[in-house]
């Protein structure tokens, strides 16, 4: 397989009209996107739905945009499989962080 080797100005056009179509949430995790990224992970990349080893195109149809953490998780897998895995990610993330406690201390006054 050759390795996929797109223009960094390629890159930066598909994700701003990946963005524009979808949204400013992660396709995986549905996390808003902080633009820069405040950890090196969260960095933008470009997912393939249906994998270039598996067959699958550049197609803007074919492309959503992940943080670089997610799209490790999501390697070459079946688009099937992608859709699963995004569904259950949502599910455990929509519960959300613990609630923080109230400004100024411990409790409330």
């Amino acid at each position: 397989m050759t390795r996929w080797n797109k223009t960094s100005k390629w890159k930066r056009s598909m994700i701003a009209r990946l963005l524009k179509r979808d949204g400013e949430d992660w396709w995986l995790c549905g996390r808003a996107m902080p633009d820069p990224p405040r950890h090196p992970n969260k960095r933008r990349t470009i997912e393939h739905l249906n994998p270039r080893s598996l067959g699958g195109g550049d197609e803007e149809s074919n492309l959503v945009v992940c943080h670089q953490h997610c799209n490790m998780h999501l390697r070459d897998r079946p688009p099937d499989r992608k859709l699963k895995m995004r569904a259950k990610w949502r599910r455990f993330l929509k519960k959300g962080p613990p609630p923080t406690p109230p400004a100024g201390g411990r409790g409330t006054k």
